[in-house]
């Protein structure tokens, strides 16, 4: 039976990230949207709007792979749950939000926006604010996938954070590289040329800069996460549960945490 997920299309210049386990991971992503989104589908709270952020969207499709991207992805789930959504596709480049808007069609609950995430977040916060009589219980996910780790221009850390602050309820998701971090980190300790003043975060320190407590961690590959890291993480967050790259904000439970 075809799916979604089961697209031919030609080669791309291989702007966007893609290999022999992108399908994998985009499953993996649209299960962590879907375990939040059956959750605001609830009785008591599909009236209020499910807000998704995807800040890395591409053009919707990732032709190497021969699979939808993560913007047609989230959008497969919400036709699926039918939640009360209002969802922003961040891409800088200019032809792939071209390209996503096609997609997209005459869709008014769905915007592609072309720019800087730095400069796109803080604009879809305050459509939140506007939209939402009590911000601060807004709810839904913003998915962070850039091609590599939390670091760089593709990443708005410090918009991020305060984006997770002032929406605890907001599900972050993560797609991280941890062979990348290491490079990074061990180029920063090596004191190499040009690194001097470079600043990367740990996986450790993640959940406290994001202000989100509990996490599940997904392994995508597990041959290729080094045992040390794993351990080491383990130990310094007692509270991890399972292998998803999803923030959670507490208990799953209506009682603590989905009533308004």
């Amino acid at each position: 039976m075809s799916t979604l997920f089961d697209i031919a299309a030609p080669a791309m210049d291989g702007a966007q990230g893609q290999g022999a386990t992108t399908e994998f991971k985009l499953r993996g992503i649209q299960a962590a949207i879907t375990v939040t989104m059956r959750v605001a589908t609830g009785p008591h709270l599909i009236r209020f709007p499910y807000w998704h952020i995807d800040l890395n969207s591409g053009c919707g499709i990732n032709r190497d792979a021969g699979c939808v991207g993560s913007p047609l992805a989230f959008l497969q789930a919400a036709y699926s749950l039918k939640p009360n959504y209002r969802a922003f596709f961040c891409d800088i480049r200019e032809e792939a939000v071209a390209e996503l808007k096609e997609r997209l069609g005459a869709n008014p609950r769905s915007t592609a926006l072309c720019g800087n995430n730095r400069d796109a977040l803080p604009l879809i916060a305050d459509q939140i604010r506007r939209a939402e009589r009590k911000p601060r219980f807004a709810m839904g996910t913003v998915l962070c996938d850039p091609n590599g780790y939390f670091y760089g221009d593709s990443v708005p850390a410090n918009e991020l954070a305060d984006f997770c602050r002032e929406f605890p309820r907001i599900d972050v998701i993560l797609n991280l590289n941890v062979r990348t971090r290491r490079l990074i980190r061990g180029c920063i300790e090596k004191r190499r040329a040009g690194w001097e003043n470079v600043s990367c975060l740990g996986l450790d320190e993640l959940p406290g800069f994001l202000n989100r407590r509990y996490w599940l961690i997904r392994n995508l590959i597990s041959k290729l996460i080094w045992m040390p890291f794993t351990d080491a993480f383990r130990s310094k967050n007692p509270h991890v549960r399972g292998r998803e790259y999803l923030a959670r904000r507490g208990k799953p439970t209506l009682k603590n945490r989905w009533t308004r």
